[in-house]
């Protein structure tokens, strides 16, 4: 019955966020409505109690905007060394290369580091749902936006490839 419920609320939101696209929504409304499911979706998953979700969101929030920081800087930097193409030296090569291992690194670390903080405030059983629920989120949301660009006859659809 509660995955019925996400289900309805998830396909809701994605009527609701595909008329704001027609309407000229603009990304930001996007990824509003985006976090908000996923707020849903994940404090039903885990089955926080109200203290938990007090203490756990705050928490969840920062690592969010920390890690998204950190993929700005991932896709500014491949967009930097996309732009210079063939003309790229071997130097340019090999920094963007450390740079992008390093980037990495960091995001790897960002993972530990906030897993660990997670632990303080939920039990381990809790934090090992969110990483399941958020990639189970994930994957739903982009089978469900697969599913309504085949509907509509985007360019991405089966029968056109």
């Amino acid at each position: 019955m509660r995955k019925i419920a996400i289900i309805c609320i998830v396909i809701f939101s994605l009527i609701s966020v595909r008329m704001s696209a027609q309407q000229g929504g603009r990304g930001d409304d996007f990824e509003k409505k985006y976090h908000t499911q996923k707020v849903a979706y994940l404090t039903t998953e885990m089955d926080l109690s109200p203290e938990e979700s007090a203490m756990f969101w705050p928490l969840y929030n920062a690592h969010s905007k920390e890690e998204k920081n950190l993929k700005n800087e991932i896709k500014e930097h491949r967009r930097i060394i996309n732009k210079k193409g063939d003309a790229l030296t071997e130097e340019e090569a090999l920094e963007a290369l450390n740079n992008y291992q390093y980037k990495m690194g960091k995001m790897h670390q960002l993972q530990v580091d906030y897993q660990l903080k997670y632990l303080e405030v939920i039990p381990a059983k809790k934090v090992v749902v969110m990483l399941r629920a958020e990639k189970e989120f994930r994957r739903e949301l982009l089978r469900k936006l697969g599913d309504q660009r085949r509907h509509r006859g985007g360019k991405y659809s089966n029968d056109q490839e």
